[in-house]
Order: structure tokens, then sequence, then C-alpha cells
């Protein structure tokens, strides 16, 4: 059996360093963050997973404001080197000083930049960060850096990242969780979704990870998940996808085991060079030897 390469999980130690949003009872739209393991290490990773996947590309955790450094470095610290890192960056600081600052530590950087009008859903204030003068800015230093750009977005902000995309036709983009499906606003949700996905996948500079599932719903169906990937893997065909687990967040909802049993009936129909590509071969591709 070949190992799933894990293109999307946390790492942390709250014994070690802060990470504020862990602290807080705020009922995310994601569930309780309080609830979650005050330490996620390589050893429950393991537990969880055993021989199933391997860690490939660790994503910021949100750790306190201007240790993201530090973060890296703690995790090259508990990893081997084939594990790499996606580092927070602060799309409206100063771009330059920050990947100064990474020395090379990280193969992408990360700002979250989902929002919603729903306070349960959003994660940030602007709308319309993405199309920001000093967000496309920090982006093209990130183009030029070789960095791949991570985009945690909903399915509303496709047109945005779209720009980007086309804009900055060298920046690698890869889109997070599924793209986040909106399930809570009701039966437009899957369509709009789709509409989405059919945007951002004209961008051949444009990826998408599967997995992250319990990020907008908490209930694991089955059957609508399956034709998310379906539609996906139609869409962004077999280079550029991915899948990515988001442990040990989508333990708020589910075991975490069902996404990545889920993902491999996606695609065990395929042939044996896609199964390549869609197990780890994108990974290594997209995130420069991961």
């Amino acid at each position: 059996m070949t190992t799933l390469a894990d293109a999307h999980f946390h790492w942390w130690d709250t014994s070690q360093a802060r990470y504020p949003w862990l602290e807080t009872e705020t009922a995310y739209g994601f569930g309780p963050a309080h609830l979650l393991p005050k330490r996620a290490l390589p050893k429950h990773y393991r537990a969880q997973f055993g021989q199933m996947m391997r860690p490939a590309v660790h994503v910021e955790a949100g750790i306190l404001d201007g240790m993201q450094v530090t973060e890296v470095d703690r995790i090259r610290e508990l990893s081997t080197p084939d594990v790499k890192a996606v580092a927070r960056i602060d799309l409206l600081d100063d771009a330059k000083t920050q990947l100064d600052a990474l020395d090379g530590r990280a193969v992408g950087v990360r700002h979250i930049a989902s929002w919603d009008e729903s306070p349960k859903w959003t994660f940030l204030e602007d709308p319309k960060l993405l199309s920001n003068v000093r967000s496309l800015k920090a982006l093209s230093a990130i183009a030029e850096a070789g960095l791949v750009f991570e985009a945690q977005i909903y399915p509303t902000q496709a047109g945005q990242l779209a720009s980007v995309a086309a804009q900055y036709s060298t920046l690698k983009i890869v889109v997070e969780h599924s793209g986040m499906p909106r399930w809570w606003a009701g039966k437009s949700a899957e369509q709009d979704w789709l509409n989405a996905m059919v945007e951002l996948s004209a961008h051949d500079n444009i990826a998408l990870k599967l997995g992250g599932f319990g990020m907008t719903t908490g209930t694991f169906d089955e059957p609508r998940f399956a034709s998310i990937c379906a539609a996906a893997l139609e869409l962004f065909g077999t280079s550029r996808i991915m899948f990515g687990s988001n442990w040990p967040v989508e333990g708020l909802r589910w075991d975490p085991s069902l996404s990545v049993d889920l993902y491999l009936q996606a695609i065990s129909s395929l042939s044996d060079t896609d199964h390549a590509l869609l197990k780890h071969d994108n990974v290594f591709m997209w995130y420069r030897g991961a």
C-alpha cells in the first residue's frame, strides 16, 4: 500500500508557545477550539494514522503574532527534512521583511482570508483582503520568492482569488479545505461551490486540497463529500489535487481517518499513474520536494 502524503496538518504544544485561538471558548464554525488537545505532536499524529499517511506539509497553526519563525523552527526540530512548512504571513504588512526573516525556512505562506457576513463563520474583518493594494504587493513578493500562497477562502471569494491568479501567473496558489463549501447557507451551497471551482480551476496556477470537510459542517455526509471529490477531480484534473487531513482540527467533528478513507475511495478507480499523482507526487511538485 502506498502511503498518502498529508499536505495539511498542524502540530503544536501549548506548554512551549502560545496559540491564542486555542485559549478562547469562542464557538468557531468548525467547533469549540478550546476542546482541541493542548499538545498535538508527531507521536500523536502517528497514533492517529499509523502507516496510512506521512506528514508532508505543516501549515501554520496560529501561533502568537511575532513568533512565526519560531514556529517553523520548532516544526523543523520535530520533523524529518522531508516535512515542509507553510508559515504565517500578514499580507497587509511589509512582505519583504517577513520573507527575509523566514530566510528560506518555508515553502509557502498563509494569511487566512475566509470572510463571511456571519460572525460565526468569518475569520477577518476585511471582505476584500485579496484585492487590497498592500495585499497585492505582498502576493507579488511571494510569487517572486517562489513560495506557495495557501488560500483559505469561501466560494464567495473565488472572484478575488481568480483575479490574483490571473495577475500573478507565476504565483502557485493552493486552495485549502476542499474550497470550504458554505453548507450553512442552504440548498444553493453546493452549486455555489461548484461555480467557484469552475472559476478557480480555469487557472493552471491554482491547485486544490481535498479534505478538511469539517471546517464548514458538523455532519459527516459521505455522499455529499464524495460528490465534492468527484467534481473537483473533473475540474482540476489529477495533477492539481492533493489531500490534507487538517489534523487535529478535523477531530473536533469526527474521526479524521474517515476523510482519508473517503479520499482514497474517490480515487480508487483511477490508474496507477494518477494514484501516484494524487497520493504524493502532486504534493512533491507543488511544495518543492515535500
